[in-house]
């Protein structure tokens, strides 16, 4: 299997946001091509295409564990998140002085 390593500009927040949208369409993608050889299967009277009951257990299987991965894969990138936008952080404190104008500390 090719892996194409691949930047995705923006910030974290946004990345993540796009590497979530990107897994949630190839998602839907794999639930609508079972949708489809589901409908297919139940149209057709002819048992020797329908997969077995292990094959099915199979992609379930294998779907369920891409969700894990996404999940954790979610997981790291909302702590990565977590500790990028404290060490991001500015602070500003603004007193008045007793001449009442603004100063910056």
């Amino acid at each position: 299997m090719n892996t194409v390593s691949q930047s995705i500009p923006g910030t974290p927040m946004q990345q993540m946001w796009h590497v979530l949208n990107f897994h949630e369409e190839r998602l839907l993608q794999m639930a609508q091509y079972i949708h489809r050889m589901e409908n297919t299967e139940n149209t057709k009277s002819d048992s020797s295409n329908k997969p077995t009951e292990t094959e099915q257990m199979i992609q379930y299987n294998t779907l369920l564990q891409q969700v894990s991965e996404l999940a954790d894969r979610v997981r790291v990138l909302e702590a990565d998140k977590g500790k990028t936008s404290s060490t991001n952080m500015v602070s500003l404190d603004i007193t008045e002085n007793s001449t009442g104008v603004l100063s910056e500390l």
